[in-house]
């Protein structure tokens, strides 16, 4: 929908600093960067066809995964877990980007859902990390924009991680992580059926569980497609080589053998020559004698 006008990183990276932007949800620190994603809203036609879109957001500390959800509805909420963005304005009619950017900022302004904070200049929507630490690498790829640990789970409790190495640099290659499919990962824990609205309520954490599932099996798929995918293109690579390498060492026999019957050929041609001139010269010597 935005082409190339979003980060394409997959994760908090790009330093924001007070002077980058109109205004923010929180007060810019000036000590370090903050780091943050970028999203230009002057890039979409119709802002209402942001309606029923869904991103995730992560922040550095990596303990408050967030879905930000565009709705056809008035007004910014707030609840755990996710921040719901109405797209109408009162009387009806829909944001343009400059004011849906202010209008996200101001209502969200002073607030801390889930610790995700925008920032705005213009038309240029800012989603930036709470604390502005110098923050290393591992620490940004923690805070995903284009991923959420809704489909992970807390790292602490999904388990080892394992690195596959794909290059030839140290940083070429990909973590793999399965995630938490357990009863407190899905949020099913403690789940309570003796009321009836601990039934309610248990339907709709099942709900949630099943979806949170269903996106882990998808990670999972795209991941399994990914390694098949580079494990084909490695054979091919292996198979090239080896047609290559045996075509420098190994011997063409048919052209070989090709060469072979030419000589053999002239060899034969040559000796019958040399018969035929030693047949010839006797011949002159029984004329003369």
């Amino acid at each position: 929908m935005f082409g190339d006008h979003i980060s394409k990183t997959g994760y908090m990276v790009e330093e924001l600093t007070p002077g980058d932007v109109t205004d923010s949800t929180s007060v810019l620190d000036t000590s370090h960067p903050y780091v943050s994603v970028h999203i230009n809203m002057g890039s979409i036609p119709n802002m209402k066809d942001l309606v029923g879109t869904t991103f995730f957001v992560n922040c550095c500390t990596d303990c408050c995964p967030t879905t930000v959800e565009f709705t056809d509805t008035v007004g910014v909420k707030s609840i755990v877990g996710k921040i719901q963005i109405g797209m109408k304005k009162a009387d009806g009619s829909y944001f343009g980007a400059s004011e849906f950017c202010q209008y996200v900022v101001a209502s969200l302004k002073g607030q801390d859902p889930n610790h995700v904070k925008f920032a705005y200049k213009g038309s240029m929507l800012y989603i930036y990390d709470i604390d502005n630490n110098n923050w290393n690498q591992d620490e940004k790829e923690a805070a995903y924009f284009c991923d959420s640990k809704e489909i992970f789970g807390n790292i602490n409790q999904a388990g080892e991680r394992i690195w596959i190495q794909s290059g030839n640099e140290p940083g070429d290659g990909i973590w793999l992580q399965l995630g938490n499919a357990s009863a407190a990962g899905l949020g099913m824990k403690g789940v309570n059926v003796s009321t009836v609205s601990g039934a309610k309520n248990a339907i709709e954490v099942s709900k949630s569980a099943l979806s949170k599932l269903m996106l882990k099996r998808s990670r999972i798929g795209a991941q399994q497609s990914r390694l098949e995918h580079t494990i084909d293109n490695e054979n091919n690579i292996v198979e090239n080589l080896t047609a290559a390498e045996s075509r420098i060492r190994d011997a063409d026999m048919a052209k070989e053998m090709v060469k072979l019957s030419v000589h053999n050929i002239l060899e034969q041609a040559g000796v019958s020559m040399l018969a035929q001139a030693n047949q010839s010269k006797q011949q002159i010597l029984g004329l003369l004698g």
